[in-house]
């Protein structure tokens, strides 16, 4: 037994589900069924119940990531790796708290904002955010600490 889910943790992962094709996922066991989110495959949680773990790399998805992912206030580890995300990272993914970040091998776009820099994971050395074709210049705290490269090839670009 859990204690009740967290309305902003459930707001986050059901509009990540619906905003990725969760249908087609590889690994779905539990996502939208009405049970705990905490009971959701690739989901860990904490003691309170609070979303701490999202491991969803190599896991067949597709699409974008919603604003509602900042509602993970409680979010150490997140990782969706070689997906097929695209579009630009949301400016609300600044304000999550992770200490390891995994977004490398998608097709995310886009500006990246310097704010990504108070992502404590953007320190190194858990940072991955390879392989995206990110529009030039970058934050270099992704650069240096992420391996962050931009669409102009040129990976000393940095704002």
């Amino acid at each position: 037994a859990h204690p009740p889910d967290n309305p902003d943790d459930c707001l986050a992962l059901v509009e990540l589900a619906l905003a990725t094709r969760y249908e087609e996922w590889v690994f779905n066991d539990g996502w939208m069924s009405g049970e705990s989110v905490c009971d959701w495959q690739l989901v860990g949680c904490n003691k309170q119940g609070r979303v701490k773990i999202l491991a969803l790399s190599f896991n067949n998805m597709t699409g974008t990531l919603p604003e509602s992912i900042s509602g993970l206030s409680e979010l150490q580890d997140f990782d969706l790796e070689f997906n097929n995300m695209q579009g630009p990272l949301p400016s609300t993914l600044s304000q999550l708290n992770v200490v390891e970040m995994g977004l490398g091998g998608n097709n995310f776009t886009g500006a990246v904002d310097e704010s990504i820099c108070d992502i404590p994971a953007t320190a190194g050395p858990a940072c991955a955010l390879d392989t995206n074709p990110f529009d030039c210049p970058l934050p270099s705290c992704i650069v240096e600490n992420c391996a962050a490269v931009c669409s102009g090839g040129n990976k000393t670009s940095v704002l």
